[in-house]
């Protein structure tokens, strides 16, 4: 069982050391996440982090994950979930793309958990977009200033 969420590839106007810049800067994350919350101590990989999804209304307690990608050319990625259940892997790939960096935002799920989230496909897209929107103003502001 699996369930993958995948944006298109989005274009942003700087270099991708300067995108991962802001991806590893946990704590701007609250300005340009959409809701969206990470929390950790230090990025790099295998290192803890805190994930903190908008989805549902209530409490939203923070989910335990590993770092699996820390590169400031090539991108963040975290796993985390419960073995033998859920298993879920969220990613921030970047490449160089002309005068600045391609974006791809993709989640994947796998386990039988992920089928109870495959309604909420469309809605975790439409957040995921916003998320890329947020960070390429962010990232693009920071670096014209």
């Amino acid at each position: 069982m699996k369930l993958d969420v995948r944006t298109a590839p989005i274009h942003i106007a700087a270099r991708p050391a300067e995108v991962y810049a802001v991806l590893a800067d946990t704590s701007t994350w609250s300005s340009w996440a959409a809701g969206f919350g990470l929390r950790a101590l230090r990025v790099s990989l295998g290192a803890p982090c805190l994930v903190q999804l908008p989805l549902l209304p209530g409490p939203r307690p923070p989910l335990p994950a590993r770092f699996t990608l820390a590169d400031p050319y090539r991108g963040l990625a975290w796993g985390g979930g419960v073995p033998g259940l859920l298993r879920a892997v969220h990613a921030f790939e970047l490449s160089a793309d002309g005068d600045g960096t391609e974006l791809v935002h993709y989640e994947t799920f796998t386990g039988p958990g992920s089928l109870p989230l495959a309604p909420l496909q469309s809605t975790v897209l439409a957040l995921y977009e916003r998320m890329n929107a947020g960070l390429r103003r962010h990232v693009e502001a920071r670096v014209s200033a």
